[in-house]
């Protein structure tokens, strides 16, 4: 494992420096040689090795400056000490600059050298095939949320469309009957089209803002715009299967600092996963959307009437490629990437539990996510404490 990954080895002996070369190039996929901390960091910036061994004891900067000081520019490199001395001061400092490994020499067995090594290159390979399934993961997520896009862009435009076809049939059957046809209904007419051009254009610009916005950018969000946006792009999905939206706002508008967009694709994925349970009932079907906060969070709360998840399953549901539908249906991406966007992304929380409840007159049952975003910025709470 250690073969796949650069090694910038530091120490101020030629001679140890030597007997580890030997050592070290053949298991390293690339080795780099610094004799004291000042060349080690300029060399540090210029190649960006995997994976920092170091003595602590040299001139014009030890091991441990020279570990603060990369540390300071990347705070996850691994970084290795290599010491003649086995003070508890040296290991109190290697701690707290979360060193990775501390060898003390002399190296008479080289598996106490190469151990630890490997240990850091088997943890370095880990992080990477996570990131590798994560991106996996967000780019099957991303086809996901484009078809369901689509879907609901066809729902969206289905209606205008037909109004636009019946103004115009009707113009066509007038001229064919001879029928006399009016200024005011010539206008009529037109207006009824612009009107729903207008309406097919807007639809264009909500899908398009969505997919175009930077997923990077944090500010001040209204979770009323946002639930409103989110319901902007499936709300028409929801009717057509007959589904009744019913919102309980906050009374007033609560804020909270995240990225929009990536609020509104969580919401958008608890949506169309509540449209899927729902879509085969044959009983009046609802989801609910309530806003509230308390001191120092926000809630979302999204309930669906889909009769609840199965107990056996629920705390599976959050997982990759997980779903209890049909694999025409469900890919198992929608609520990982949601948990992922909530807990990961947005600093919150989501929690899911099944509900039984009533709403006129009906006794319904079925599961309710609770998306918990904080009030404050870790430096804005900070402030807010120190100011009580």
């Amino acid at each position: 494992m250690l073969k796949n990954f650069t090694l910038l080895y530091v120490e101020d002996h030629e001679d140890t420096v030597e007997a580890m070369r030997g050592l070290l190039e053949e298991k390293v996929k690339e080795l780099y040689v610094a004799y004291d901390g000042v060349e080690a960091l300029k060399l540090y910036k210029q190649i960006k090795p995997d994976i920092v061994l170091t003595d602590i004891n040299m001139p014009k900067m030890n091991g441990l400056e020279l570990a603060k000081a990369i540390k300071k520019i990347d705070q996850n490199i691994p970084i290795g000490i290599l010491t003649a001395f086995n003070e508890k001061q040296l290991l109190h400092e290697s701690v707290e600059l979360g060193i990775d490994c501390y060898i003390t020499k002399p190296i008479l067995d080289l598996n106490r050298l190469m151990q630890p090594l490997e240990k850091i290159a088997l943890q370095l390979q880990g992080k990477i095939d996570a990131l590798k399934l994560q991106k996996l993961l967000e780019i099957q997520s991303k086809n996901a949320a484009l078809g369901e896009m689509i879907g609901n862009i066809a729902h969206q435009w289905r209606q205008p469309l037909s109004v636009i076809t019946t103004h115009a049939s009707h113009m066509n059957l007038l001229m064919d009957i001879n029928e006399e046809i009016t200024y005011d209904m010539i206008k009529e007419c037109t207006n009824g089209i612009m009107s729903q051009a207008q309406y097919l254009s807007n639809t264009v610009d909500d899908f398009r803002n969505f997919f175009k916005a930077d997923i990077s950018k944090i500010e001040k969000v209204s979770l009323h715009q946002a639930l409103k946006k989110a319901l902007d792009l499936v709300q028409s999905s929801l009717k057509n299967n007959y589904i009744e939206i019913v919102s309980e706002p906050c009374e007033e508008d609560i804020f909270v600092n995240i990225n929009e967009n990536q609020l509104i694709q969580a919401l958008i994925n608890i949506c169309n996963n509540a449209k899927d349970v729902m879509v085969e009932q044959d009983k009046q079907k609802y989801f609910f959307i309530k806003v509230s906060y308390d001191r120092y969070s926000a809630f979302i709360t999204l309930t669906d009437s889909g009769g609840g998840i199965p107990t056996n399953v629920m705390d599976k549901i959050f997982e990759p490629y997980f779903t209890t539908k049909h694999p025409s249906v469900g890919t198992g991406i929608g609520l990982y990437m949601t948990y992922n966007i909530i807990v990961n992304q947005l600093n919150g929380s989501i929690e899911v539990k099944n509900t039984q409840y009533t709403y006129d007159d009906k006794n319904l049952k079925g599961a309710s996510f609770v998306i918990t975003l904080p009030l404050y910025t870790k430096k804005e709470y900070l402030q807010y404490i120190a100011s009580m």
